[in-house]
């Protein structure tokens, strides 16, 4: 026990919080205890019962306690702890805005395409980001191969079209983190211009 409070406690703070809520959405579920459809993004729900708990609860939503969703939860949380506490590293308010505008953008998005569980746009953003911003990271794929960081999100998407999945919501994921990747890494190396850093100074000043 003691081992395994040592290994969460070197997880950074915000990632610690999102592994460990969605590991309790996990198990609530599996257990019974909550409904999955109690969870689910529901404008009626949040608007004319003030179920507001469903604006945050489908991002973080995995699924019910199974393999997959263990495997899952893990790796989501490898790839959310590097981004905060190596690509982020003292830069804090920057991955917290980033996590709200994931937010902000997935919940929009419903509305151009309806969803009713975000986690997979969700965490793939941060799957993205991660990527770009880490592209000379080898991960391994299945304890088989390694690719390079940059790539995963686009394995994730062909392992999906083969299986014949919905993809759409992967494709949201990539869109949401590439936008998020073009403000602060493309944009400021072509034009100057830092649009996130300024955002942040107004948000958190």
């Amino acid at each position: 026990m003691p081992d395994f409070l040592d290994l969460l406690h070197s997880i950074p703070t915000v990632s610690r919080i999102l592994l460990l809520t969605s590991s309790a959405l996990s198990l609530l579920t599996f257990f019974e205890v909550i409904s999955p459809y109690s969870l689910y993004l529901s404008w009626p729900g949040v608007i004319e019962r003030h179920e507001v708990w469903r604006l945050f609860t489908p991002l973080l939503f995995i699924g019910k306690l199974s393999l997959q969703t263990v495997f899952s939860i893990l790796q989501n949380s490898t790839y959310v702890s590097s981004l905060e506490g190596e690509v982020y590293v003292g830069r804090g308010k920057v991955f917290i805005f980033f996590l709200l505008y994931d937010w902000l953008a997935c919940i929009l998005a419903t509305f151009l395409y309806p969803m009713y569980y975000l986690s997979t746009p969700f965490f793939g953003a941060i799957t993205y980001l991660w990527g770009r911003k880490s592209p000379e990271k080898l991960v391994s794929l299945f304890g088989i191969v390694l690719i390079q960081a940059c790539y995963l999100p686009f394995i994730y998407f062909g392992f999906a079209l083969i299986q014949k999945q919905n993809v759409i919501p992967i494709l949201i994921g990539i869109c949401i983190g590439h936008i998020f990747y073009f403000l602060e890494d493309i944009l400021p190396r072509a034009t100057g211009k830092r649009p996130i850093d300024k955002v942040v100074h107004v948000l958190f000043r």
